[in-house]
């Protein structure tokens, strides 16, 4: 058993000493875990997971709202909420992490109703 809370440690102290801030060669990245491109026609909401090595931001188009749309570094159950589509014909939105230099935009199709 100490043997486990000993390698628990260490991977902790490897996890903290690779985010330093003040580490010029840390790359900004972000990682979203379960992101899915169909949505259905009335309002939806998704939990998605973020992972980031740095402060974001997210933003969708007008009908896609994220929340929370920013943080700190670590990891994030971000809400995307998906108005109904009254339009007749599916549409297609998008939603972008920026997290420092890095972005990643995921795009999502929702049917009509």
């Amino acid at each position: 058993m100490k043997r486990f809370f000993w390698i628990v440690g260490l991977l902790a102290c490897v996890s903290l000493a690779a985010c330093d801030d003040d580490n010029p060669e840390t790359t900004d990245s972000a990682v979203v875990y379960t992101a899915e491109g169909n949505v259905n026609a009335g309002d939806v909401e998704k939990s998605i997971t973020l992972y980031t090595t740095c402060d974001w931001t997210a933003a969708g188009d007008e009908w896609i709202t994220v929340e929370p749309a920013g943080g700190s570094r670590g990891i994030f159950a971000v809400r995307l909420s998906f108005g109904a589509n009254g339009t007749g014909s599916p549409r297609t939105g998008t939603v972008t992490f920026t997290a420092g230099s890095y972005k990643e935009t995921y795009t999502f199709t929702q049917k009509a109703e």
